[in-house]
């Protein structure tokens, strides 16, 4: 069985490695293709290579507790964070349900951390934003591990079951002799058929018609013997 750690590890490792390549390619068209210029850039990075793992580890959790229902909230949670950062116009102009969404949600934390290193801002206050995201990192890293591991728990349970070998109901019995010469008896029959018996003559039967034949043969021709002589009287 492989770890709950490892697994989890694998499976957040790989989406936040991609999303930070993403950000470097993203940040190095910002600045050097397009001339913008930053105040902190290692910082600035930085927080967007936090940010990515932050937001790899939620979606994983998602996944993991949810499936398919976790990916579909976990775009809505995109949609609903892009609205509440304050990236594309000030947070402070939404309506109440959702400025409150503003400093709950990470990309908000993310957006105010990046300004600050961008244009040289407070930088305990990038730090603390930065902290947050570690929270919600931690955070989403614990809730996929138990996730992971309550999924392999479960798993290694049901392999287990399968591969069991059924145990005996009960131990054998001991056999008297008579019962073990009847089932010697019975399991020599079933290996060597006895074979099919065969028709014999039934010879009592057969003295019988004897018996029965011969007087009556005797009979007719004493029958026929005296005919003969009573005709031969006649005639002289």
């Amino acid at each position: 069985l492989h770890s709950p750690i490892k697994i989890t590890l694998a499976g957040w490792l790989t989406p936040g490695v991609l999303g930070m390549l993403q950000m470097a390619a993203l940040f190095g068209v910002v600045t050097l293709a397009l001339g913008f210029s930053v105040a902190q850039p290692w910082a600035a990075f930085g927080i967007l290579a936090l940010a990515s793992l932050c937001f790899a580890a939620i979606i994983l959790a998602l996944n993991v507790w949810l499936g398919s229902v976790g990916q579909f909230l976990g775009l809505v949670l995109m949609v609903l964070q892009l609205v509440t950062a304050g990236g594309t116009f000030p947070w402070q102009t939404l309506p109440g349900p959702l400025a409150a969404l503003h400093h709950v949600l990470p990309m908000g934390y993310a957006v105010d951390a990046f300004r600050q290193f961008m244009y040289g801002g407070d930088v305990a206050r990038a730090g603390m934003d930065a902290l947050v995201l570690g929270g919600w990192l931690l955070v989403g890293l614990l809730v996929a591990a138990i996730g992971v591991t309550r999924m392999t728990h479960f798993r290694a349970l049901r392999d287990l079951e399968r591969t069991r070998a059924p145990e005996p109901s009960a131990a054998p019995r001991a056999r008297s002799p008579a019962r073990a010469l009847a089932c010697r008896a019975a399991s020599t029959r079933e290996v060597c058929p006895p074979p099919m018996p065969t028709v014999t003559p039934a010879w009592h039967s057969t003295i019988a018609f004897e018996r029965t034949h011969l007087p009556a043969t005797c009979a007719s021709s004493r029958s026929s013997s005296s005919a003969a002589v009573g005709a031969r009287r006649v005639t002289t």
